[in-house]
């Protein structure tokens, strides 16, 4: 059977500390093929922009949206992605983003803080994560084609729409007086704790869903997904797909 030399046998401790070393180089810095790396230099932009009813995040980055106060945006990232992150109004829509659609990477994690008076539409085309805290009064529209979660919280709406194609998952609390909300990807939606007197839901997709209805509950499942509801509302279904109807326990 074939051994190893004493050289060779030598040379495996030197060349197993060379390989971690390595490793552990490569692991600190690694950085998507293509990216733009950070400085490490954290600085705060907080930048003016015009009166906007719309967000799009488009980006790969969180979004941190407080309705109440006067438009703003402040963008915490290293100074020198600070001019490649986007966030201009068009139209009456807010895009949040990278310029040219450009990669970027920070060790530190890039956060865009948004402040409006009111906001009637949400939607999220990228990888972050979006977080919106006081939505108010009218119809309010929210919809996610990308990875990223959405977390809607603190809401006291006529009536809310919710359309998820994506992976990610929509988080939903507080109330709305009626609810219609569709799943056509793989994501969850979780809203057990979004107080609703009816809701309508569709599913094509394998997502579930959480819901809360009071008076009514109208379900048409064309996939895989399930759905469970709280609340004692009467229930309408459609059941085309391999999902179902329960209540949660």
């Amino acid at each position: 059977m074939p051994t190893l030399s004493r050289r060779h046998l030598l040379s495996l401790p030197l060349f197993a500390a060379t390989l971690a070393l390595s490793t552990g180089a490569h692991a600190w810095s690694w950085s998507p093929v293509g990216a733009i790396e950070g400085s490490g230099k954290v600085i705060e932009d907080s930048r003016s922009v015009p009166a906007f009813q719309k967000l799009r995040l488009d980006g790969g980055f969180d979004v941190r949206v407080q309705i109440g106060g006067p438009a703003k945006v402040v963008v915490r990232a290293d100074d020198n992605l600070q001019p490649l992150i986007v966030t201009r109004v068009e139209g009456d829509t807010l895009v949040v983003g990278t310029e040219q659609e450009k990669n970027v990477h920070s060790r530190s994690k890039v956060l865009v803080t948004v402040t409006t008076p009111s906001l009637s539409a949400a939607a999220l085309r990228g990888s972050g994560d979006l977080t919106i805290d006081g939505a108010r009064g009218g119809p309010f529209e929210l919809s996610l084609s990308g990875s990223g979660d959405v977390r809607l919280g603190g809401a006291d709406l006529s009536r809310l729409s919710v359309a998820l194609a994506g992976s990610g998952d929509v988080h939903l609390q507080g109330r709305s007086e009626t609810a219609s909300l569709s799943i056509a990807g793989s994501g969850d939606i979780f809203a057990a704790e979004l107080q609703t007197r009816s809701t309508r839901i569709s599913i094509a997709g394998s997502g579930d869903a959480e819901v809360r209805a009071s008076e009514l509950l109208d379900v048409n499942i064309a996939g895989s997904g399930d759905v469970r509801y709280a609340g004692s509302p009467r229930v309408q279904r459609q059941l085309a797909g391999s999902g179902d109807v329960a209540p949660l326990h």
